[in-house]
């Protein structure tokens, strides 16, 4: 992927609402949620080939298929999962 390209061709999107934890990325990683009253989304981390850092890719679930509603650089990644 270059700074402007779409994400990685090698990624397997498979993923839909009914089955939203079939997705395999080349590598990064996805969250998937459903907003009240509107289309289900998904928020994609992906790491930039060709400069540090990684996008950040928001699709929204069209009802055949994922489309890229927005995209950003992002610098650095912290995920924090927390349990009971």
């Amino acid at each position: 992927m270059t700074d402007h390209a779409e994400p990685n061709s090698t990624d397997s999107v498979v993923s839909t609402p009914d089955q939203p934890c079939v997705q395999v990325l080349a590598s990064g990683f996805a969250i998937q949620y459903t907003p009240e009253r509107q289309p289900r989304r998904q928020v994609r981390y992906e790491p930039r080939t060709h400069a540090d850092g990684w996008w950040r890719i928001v699709d929204e679930w069209t009802g055949c298929a994922w489309r890229v509603t927005d995209r950003e650089p992002v610098a650095d990644i912290q995920l924090t999962i927390h349990h009971d």
